[in-house]
C-alpha cells in the first residue's frame, strides 16, 4: 500500500510540475508597463499564414471591386446602346409606315391624274370634232 501511495503521489507531483512548466499560450506578460502577448512558434507560423491569406483576400477583393465596376460600366453602356437601337427600330418602323402612306397617296394621285388626263383627252377630242363639224357647217352655209 505504501508503494501505491508513493506512486500516486509521484504521478500527482509530476502532473503538477508538468502543468507549471507548460504554460498556456498565448500568454500575457507585463514588462515595464508594456503588455506583451507571447505565442508558440507553431501559433506564430499559423498567424503568419493567416496574415498572408488575409492580404491575398484583400487584394482579390480590390480586384473584384474593380472588375465589378468595369462590368457595371459595360452593362450601362450596353443598356444605352440597346436603348438607342430600340429607338432606331421604332424610327425605322415609323419611316416604313410613312413610306407606305406616301406610296398610297402617290397611287391615289396617279389614279386621279389618269382620270383627269382621260377627261382632258375626251374634252380635246370633243373640241376637235365639234370644231371640224362647225367648220364643215360654216363652209356649207
Amino acid at each position: 500500500m505504501s508503494n501505491l501511495i508513493k506512486t500516486i503521489l509521484f504521478i500527482c507531483l509530476a502532473q503538477i510540475s508538468f502543468c507549471q512548466t507548460k504554460a498556456q499560450y498565448p500568454s500575457v506578460i507585463i514588462v515595464n508597463n508594456d503588455t506583451l502577448v507571447c505565442f508558440t512558434t507553431k501559433q506564430s507560423k499559423q498567424m503568419a499564414v493567416w496574415n498572408e491569406q488575409m492580404k491575398e483576400c484583400v487584394e482579390l477583393r480590390k480586384n473584384d471591386a474593380n472588375k465589378t465596376n468595369e462590368l457595371i460600366n459595360i452593362s450601362t453602356t450596353q443598356t444605352g446602346i440597346i436603348s438607342n437601337l430600340e429607338d432606331e427600330i421604332i424610327l425605322h418602323i415609323q419611316t416604313s409606315k410613312d413610306k407606305d402612306a406616301l406610296l398610297n397617296i402617290c397611287e391615289d394621285e396617279k389614279k386621279s391624274l389618269k382620270k383627269e388626263i382621260r377627261k382632258q383627252k375626251f374634252g380635246k377630242w370633243i373640241a376637235i370634232i365639234s370644231g371640224v363639224f362647225l367648220s364643215g357647217v360654216m363652209l356649207m352655209i
